[in-house]
């Protein structure tokens, strides 16, 4: 019959643990990278959630500016149609004054 070393039980029992060792660092490597990934994930939402804040901010300020816009415009043609009136009105007056 075949003897085995005594060493042998030894270094398998060392290579086993060793073996193990090298799982359990490969799987905090692999969680410590998921996680990683994931916090990379959840700042690259809040940037594009900041960004779409900004975006909106300043759409809703390019409305507001244009709203603007078109109220001066607005005014400014009341403005004049009312000036015409008045003048259109004095012409009358004068009209029926020399008539």
């Amino acid at each position: 019959m075949w003897k085995t070393h005594p060493e042998i039980p030894n270094a398998r029992d060392r290579l086993m643990a060793e073996k193990m060792e090298l799982e359990r660092k490969r799987e905090a490597i692999l969680r410590t990278l998921r996680m990683r990934r994931q916090a990379a994930a959840a700042k690259a939402a809040k940037d594009a959630t900041e960004l779409d804040k900004i975006r909106l901010q300043r759409a809703v300020e390019a409305a507001k500016t244009r709203q603007l816009e078109q109220a001066e415009r607005a005014a400014r043609a009341a403005s004049a149609k009312m000036r015409q009136a008045a003048i259109a009105k004095q012409q009358a007056i004068h009209a029926e004054q020399i008539a």
